[in-house]
């Protein structure tokens, strides 16, 4: 607990003075014999201590998370933390919440996010998620908006593609690879934010427990590429975490960027035309297809925003008319007050919604307004 916070639930009666005041006069920690807990952490570093599971006893672990407990200093994260060990720990505290996947425990309320950015997590391997969920839960506990895509490794390189907005609409990237550990570099070449890659231990005999993934990504060619220790998916989301919040807390800069350009087309032989075009003569890749017919549709990525295109234009459309423009924003609800607010027309509420890919589909939330010049305006978010 920071001192801002210790004198709110003082003003609000969460705490009383005398429970201040003994605060106060800690020397920022609790001696509990088998560990000096560092209660003063979050003044000093802006995040409680963090508890490493491995190698301690669940008794031990109590011990702790209890220190912690009563001085408010919540949450806090245990990590390394196995299944049995877990069960053992929730016998006398309950409140533990276990997160399997990532052999990972969390005591107290995950935070809101506090920041604009989003921090994404990728994998290469589906045997890679432990590090992957280690990581994203590490920095969703220090709050930040987190982005997962796991299984995208350079074995199929097109599963990666078909994120590649949420890799651009990242303030930083966590790349988590095995065997050969090649996916970071990967990455770094394709976006413009940090890259933290954390090697991991998944691979046969010469893979060296990850150590050959370390070297690698050591050596990558792409800059931008930081590396932390082998497994360490909580070094890497700490560092992503403190990335992230360098702006600061929420900012009232809702637009990002436009996202995209929509263009109806009379059919899916025009949209074929357009394609060919934008694809084969101006060098624009197609990032997803989907659909048939009218129902056809498909997104070029120019690398600084995409051009959308839909089969099912009506006949009398005229011709070169772009159909809307989509704003990228982190909070389409509040862009949309923003919109609502200044008399803009809101042509469709906030709604979930998702894009077909060429793997699976992507889950947006979009809405829509009517622009001070009559023009449809999109505001879109990934989620």
């Amino acid at each position: 607990m920071d001192y801002k916070e210790m004198l709110e639930n003082v003003r609000d009666g969460r705490m009383s003075v005398d429970e201040a005041v003994a605060n106060l006069e800690e020397r920022g920690f609790v001696d509990i014999g088998i560990a000096k807990v560092d209660t003063g952490r979050k003044a000093r570093k802006g995040s409680n201590e963090v508890i490493y599971g491995e190698g301690k006893s669940a008794e031990q672990i109590i011990s702790i998370l209890q220190a912690m407990q009563s001085k408010h200093a919540l949450p806090v994260i245990v990590t390394r933390l196995s299944e049995e060990k877990a069960a053992k720990v929730q016998e006398s505290i309950s409140d533990l919440d276990y997160r399997k996947d990532g052999r990972t425990g969390i005591l107290g309320d995950i935070p809101e996010p506090d920041c604009d950015g989003t921090i994404a997590v990728i994998t290469a391997g589906t045997s890679d998620i432990p590090v992957a969920e280690e990581a994203a839960v590490t920095a969703e506990v220090l709050g930040n908006h987190v982005a997962r895509c796991y299984d995208a490794g350079v074995a199929g390189i097109h599963r990666l593609f078909a994120h590649m907005d949420m890799l651009k609409d990242a303030k930083a990237i966590i790349v988590i690879a095995g065997m050969e550990g090649a996916l970071a570099s990967v990455v770094g070449g394709l976006v413009s934010c940090p890259v933290i890659a954390v090697p991991t231990s998944v691979g046969y005999g010469a893979s060296f427990g990850g150590v050959s993934a370390l070297l690698s990504m050591l050596n990558s060619c792409a800059s931008g590429v930081s590396v932390v220790n082998i497994d360490n998916g909580f070094g890497a989301a700490y560092q992503a975490s403190l990335i992230n919040h360098m702006s600061g807390s929420h900012s009232e800069k809702l637009i990002r960027g436009i996202h995209h350009v929509c263009i109806r087309c009379n059919g899916d032989k025009q949209l074929d035309d357009v394609v060919n075009f934008y694809r084969d003569v101006m060098g624009i890749p197609v990032c997803r297809h989907w659909g048939s017919g009218t129902k056809k549709g498909a997104m070029l990525d120019t690398g600084d925003g995409i051009i959308e295109l839909f089969a099912d234009a009506d006949e009398q459309l005229p011709r070169g008319v772009v159909e809307h423009f989509a704003l990228r924003t982190d909070d389409v609800d509040k862009a949309v007050e923003a919109a609502r607010s200044a008399g803009m027309k809101i042509l469709i509420e906030p709604r979930d919604d998702e894009v077909a890919a060429v793997e699976g589909h992507v889950p947006l939330r979009i809405a829509f307004f009517e622009g001070p010049a009559h023009e449809k305006v999109e505001l879109f978010c990934i989620k």
